[in-house]
């Protein structure tokens, strides 16, 4: 899938509805790592690094 279409929904929408769980992430990749600190950091959700 090409980027932008949303595949981060997938686990970031989880997380924002329900912030009283813990959803673990693994990413491989150091700029799309950034990336997702930030989306987590507009939405609210907490993140560890």
């Amino acid at each position: 899938m090409p980027t932008g279409v949303g595949k981060s929904v997938l686990f970031i929408l989880p997380a924002w509805y329900q912030p009283s769980g813990v959803i673990i992430i693994i990413i491989l990749l150091i700029a799309l790592q950034g990336y997702m600190w930030q989306q987590c950091k507009q939405l609210g959700i907490k993140y560890a690094e």
